[in-house]
């Protein structure tokens, strides 16, 4: 129990006020001096003893202690991923084609360039999409030429408003290249768009383009440089497989917020 020092002194004087009534009174009243000595001294004993747990006074800061022992080791942490050696990376690669060019962008390598050819624009069958094909074709021997039921044909821009920018002329033929990026393992062509997402290395960028609506023909929508080439001395009205801009049109909700209509899409080349 904590005793207040004013309580504890106020305590102590009235047990010796007592002591002396008591002393002065008449000898019915008065106990014997020595056993009422005793008791007086006893509570103020047990007064001090009770006013030694009482908090006194905050005291100055004390020296700062020595260093404890150390404390236990803690529990092991979640195992994290290990990185790829560089082995593995290098193993990775893309490959895509950069139609309208004869270089690859910086940090690929070529694979091989050539020229683009597909099925003729007025044809009903025949392979669909666009086809890198090399300069230095290989055969194998066989014994009967027949049995060719499709053809290969060389294709052309049809659009002049590359000629301002790049001098590449309508009826020009298209080039294209396959080059290969080392160390990413994803490749993604988005359309409508000239820049890649966050944490993508743009590759290229140019225009949407493919076959003409109204052709017998089908091709794939393919993002051509916006700087395109043309094939030296090829400018000649021998159609084949043709390029077109793809525009827009606002046919639903979806393409009339945003997109201009009737003008040429653009489109990125990207790779993580």
């Amino acid at each position: 129990m904590k005793i207040n020092g004013v309580v504890y002194a106020f305590l102590l004087a009235v047990s010796r006020l007592y002591a002396q009534a008591m002393v002065s009174s008449d000898d019915k009243k008065t106990p014997v001096g020595g056993a009422l000595e005793t008791k007086v001294d006893t509570l103020e004993k047990v007064l001090t003893a009770a006013i030694s747990n009482f908090p006194g006074p905050k005291g100055v800061k004390g020296d700062q202690g020595s260093q404890g022992v150390q404390g236990l080791r803690g529990l092991p942490g979640k195992k994290g991923d290990l990185p790829l050696p560089d082995t593995l990376l290098d193993a990775l690669s893309v490959t895509y084609t950069r139609w309208g060019r004869t270089r690859c962008p910086t940090g690929a390598e070529i694979v091989y360039d050539g020229f683009t050819g597909g099925s003729f624009f007025t044809n009903f069958g025949g392979g669909v999409g666009y086809q890198c094909m090399p300069k230095d074709p290989n055969y194998d021997e066989i014994a009967d030429k027949g049995g060719v039921g499709s053809f290969m044909y060389t294709s052309e821009y049809e659009v002049s408003q590359f000629a301002s920018k790049t001098g590449v002329r309508r009826e020009d033929d298209v080039p294209c290249v396959v080059c290969r990026v080392k160390r990413k393992s994803s490749l993604l062509m988005i359309p409508a768009k000239n820049v890649c997402p966050s944490g993508w290395r743009r590759e290229y960028s140019g225009y949407l383009m493919t076959a003409a609506q109204s052709h017998a023909h089908p091709q794939s929508f393919e993002c051509m440089d916006r700087e395109p080439e043309a094939i030296s001395n090829s400018h000649s009205n021998t159609n084949g497989a043709l390029f077109y801009f793809v525009g827009s049109k606002c046919t639903g909700r979806s393409l009339c917020h945003g997109y201009k209509q009737d003008v040429q899409l653009t489109c990125a080349v990207c790779t993580i």
